[in-house]
Order: C-alpha cells, then structure tokens, then sequence
C-alpha cells in the first residue's frame, strides 16, 4: 500500500510541476513577443532567458526534487515556445489568415536559425544569427541541467 502511495505522490509532485512549467512557458511566449514587437532584433535571442524562466518554474512545481522526466518536460516546453514564441503576435497582425500565419510563424523561427547562417548580410546581422544560436544552445543546456 505505502509503494501505491509513493507513485501517487510522484505523479502528483510531476503534474504540479509540469503546470507550473506550462505556465512558464506561456510568460516565455510573452517574453519572445515583447522582444518581436518591441525591439528590431530577432526574438530568438530569448532563448536563453526563455530557458531559465521555464526551469526555474518547474523547479518551483516540483519543490526542488529533479525527477529525469521532468528534464524532457523541460526541454520540450522549450522548444514549443522558442517555436511558437512570436505566434500571438503575428495572429494579431495577420488575422485574415491565421494557419498560413501560423505556418509562417514557426518557418520563420526554424529559418532564423537553421538557413540564414551563410547568407547574412553583414557582420551585425552574422552577429545576431551567432547570439541566436548561442542562445538557443543554452536555453536547452539549462533546462536540463536543472534536473541533472
């Protein structure tokens, strides 16, 4: 009877955290819009902010106990709202279409990041694709090594 209440409470413990992870999710999400709308650079510069607010949330849920599943919650959590990041923002600004804008939201997050590198302009805009990828690399290194 105890082990049935051990698996009980981990779930449990695994649910509140992984709600408290969605919920981090969706301020990174406002987060990556916020710095699309105001700010001429690429909001894929979050990442690594992006990263910490969605592990420091689990973290809260889960009381500071590092379950491995909770590292996968983590990393997918990351990669939906680096994705879907600036959706809310091109919605409102393509709102006759919203699949197409939403086909072309997430291209264009996968573009900034896996086609512009050998096509940029200048060094400024080399720069930001380098930040990018740097970002990007440490939003998901800290959300796993967060439960490690």
């Amino acid at each position: 009877m105890s082990f049935l209440i051990i698996i009980y409470n981990q779930l449990r413990l695994n649910a509140r955290a992984a709600i408290f992870g969605v919920l981090g999710g969706v301020l990174a999400v406002w987060l990556y819009s916020a710095f699309y709308v105001f700010t001429p650079l690429d909001p894929c510069l979050m990442g690594f902010p992006a990263g910490f607010l969605i592990a420091k949330a689990i973290s809260l849920g889960s009381f500071g106990k590092h379950p491995h599943i909770l590292t996968v919650v983590a990393r997918t959590l990351f990669v939906l709202t680096y994705l879907f990041g600036t959706l809310p923002v091109d919605l409102w600004r393509h709102s006759d279409q919203p699949f197409m804008a939403t086909l072309q939201s997430v291209y264009n997050r996968i573009d900034f990041i896996f086609g512009q590198g050998e096509e940029a302009e200048s060094f400024a805009h080399f720069a930001e694709i380098f930040g990018g990828w740097i970002s990007l690399l440490a939003g998901i290194n800290i959300t796993g090594k967060k439960y490690e």
